[in-house]
């Protein structure tokens, strides 16, 4: 099976996608090779097993993004007054609460623990996250919003791409493809990876960019739920350029972000976007809009 499609961001940035099907003459076992790497070529070499999979496209964008943040830090108090913090309200799953120090800890609270007017709060500030219907909700800064800019059906079922993109004249984009990728085997997840890592190579090539340093997702030992990998990136100019992929495995889908940005503030912005997304888990079978 091979299907192409356009991917448009913000009316300006296209970019092609692809989904592949492999040999089948393949198996699983024969995913686990090793990496081979010659000069600038960091492309796994091996076989990979038949599996329905997106060689990930990373949208190379000129652009600059406005920096992602959480709300003002403020003063949140428990219902009964006893305790009280100081932090930033960033994303509200059902009945919980994410929030941040400026420190950087990260604090979940049940919304029914919180004062009256910090639930009024944290309901107008949940306007700004954006919820895919039965599977997951992402948080939403101000400034940005998310939409769905691609369906593709596959054998699988639904492949989702969404883009997180910028108001304003200088749009930027961050990508993040739902794919129905079942990753619950460790070899399984190795051979998604290869995937996901192959695909970002590829398109780095093709773009004439030079790759100058890696570092590849993990293919040794137990497959986390949440792997992430990153390249130093040379663009024709010669200017440096992050690009970082991750990938996080749940139950029936994939969820695949791809982040690229020269501004290390920026990009770690959007990073920590990736960081708050919540995946909604239903039984075999059920649906889910979009």
């Amino acid at each position: 099976m091979q299907c192409t499609g356009k991917l448009t961001l913000g009316g300006r940035y296209t970019h092609s996608t692809r989904i592949k099907e492999l040999s089948t003459s393949a198996t699983a076992s024969t995913a686990i090779r090793s990496w081979t790497v010659s000069g600038a070529e960091t492309r796994d070499q091996s076989t990979m097993p038949t599996l329905c999979y997106l060689p990930l496209a990373i949208v190379l964008v000129s652009s600059l993004l406005s920096t992602c943040t959480a709300d003002e830090p403020r003063v949140w108090r428990s219902e009964s007054g006893r305790f009280s913090f100081e932090a930033s309200f960033y994303a509200k799953y059902d009945d919980v609460l994410e929030l941040r120090r400026t420190d950087g800890t990260l604090l979940r609270i049940p919304i029914p623990m919180l004062s009256e007017d910090d639930r009024e709060y944290a309901a107008k500030s949940a306007e700004n996250s954006f919820t895919i219907a039965g599977i997951a909700q992402i948080a939403s800064p101000p400034g940005y919003h998310w939409t769905l800019e691609r369906e593709l059906t596959t054998d699988l079922g639904a492949l989702k791409v969404f883009a997180c993109t910028a108001h304003g004249p200088e749009n930027g984009a961050m990508v993040m493809t739902v794919s129905p990728q079942v990753a619950i085997g460790n070899r399984t997840r190795v051979a998604h990876l290869k995937g996901h890592w192959n695909g970002i190579v590829e398109t780095i090539h093709s773009k004439g960019w030079q790759v100058v340093v890696t570092t590849k997702p993990p293919l040794d030992g137990v497959i986390p739920d949440r792997v992430e990998y990153e390249l130093t990136t040379l663009d024709p100019d010669k200017n440096p350029t992050l690009i970082r992929g991750v990938t996080v495995f749940s139950g029936e889908r994939t969820f695949i972000f791809q982040i690229r940005e020269a501004d290390n503030v920026k990009e770690s912005s959007l990073h920590s976007i990736s960081e708050s997304l919540k995946i909604h888990e239903y039984p075999s079978g059920s649906q889910a809009g979009s």
